[in-house]
């Protein structure tokens, strides 16, 4: 159950994010947000938040803390993923 809602917030955070930073019909802008969603928040999740004691996703022992992380962990991939947008574009 962490891991589908690990890969549901991210999928929300990077579609949320291609909607205000997209234009309209740029599919690939849109894939590219929600994979990154989904890629961190599926590493903060699954890598981080057992690293800082924060709770373990998958074996079921849910917390704030690694939720928070989780979600964390998305918006730190979306960020880079539209920094590095920014320098290829200019």
């Amino acid at each position: 159950m962490g891991i589908v809602f690990m890969i549901v917030v991210g999928g929300i955070l990077g579609w949320l994010t291609a909607f205000l930073q997209c234009r309209e019909g740029d599919m690939g802008c849109m894939q590219q947000h929600l994979a990154s969603g989904v890629a961190g928040a599926l590493l903060g999740g699954l890598l981080f938040a057992p690293a800082i004691g924060a709770g373990d996703l998958v074996s079921a022992r849910y917390s704030v803390g690694a939720l928070f992380v989780s979600v964390f962990g998305a918006l730190i991939a979306l960020f880079f993923l539209n920094l590095l947008q920014r320098r290829i574009l200019r």
